[in-house]
């Protein structure tokens, strides 16, 4: 489409038309390999190009990936999982503000997003925490 767009004849009839039509298609392409071979330069080398580094993503440094208590993987979950103190199965709180269904609840001295069944909990209700699925904490009113 790019090579019939720049000329304007459909079929070449006379050899000046055969002319064009061979230096438009070397010219598209010349230019989609020319835009392929920077694309493969700037893959392999653009890290080592001066100022153009900063646009590669790095990855985060080996003591923020592997946590503070050591390499191993499990060891990341679980203190990723202490670092987000959820309060246990059966605890009881206050729902510090409006539930419909998510908000927030008051557990001891502690605040957390929770998420209620379905049900509109008032400020100031009682909840109960009955299930955790995956960071989310899902309570119900106590009645």
């Amino acid at each position: 489409s790019l090579v019939m767009a720049s000329q304007d004849f459909l079929v070449p009839q006379d050899p000046t038309q055969w002319r064009q039509l061979r230096f438009n298609i070397l010219l598209v392409t010349g230019t989609v390999l020319g835009v392929l071979v920077l694309l493969i330069v700037q893959i392999l080398w653009l890290d080592s190009i001066p100022g153009l580094n900063r646009l590669k993503l790095q990855p985060p440094p080996p003591t923020t990936a592997v946590g503070s208590s050591g390499s191993n993987p499990s060891t990341l979950a679980s203190s990723a999982s202490q670092h987000h103190d959820l309060p246990p199965v059966g605890a009881l709180g206050i729902a510090y503000c409006d539930l419909r269904p998510s908000g927030k609840a008051r557990f001891g001295d502690q605040i957390i997003d929770v998420l209620t069944e379905g049900d509109f909990v008032e400020e100031g209700s009682q909840v109960k925490v009955i299930r955790h699925e995956g960071n989310r904490v899902i309570v119900r009113v106590v009645r």
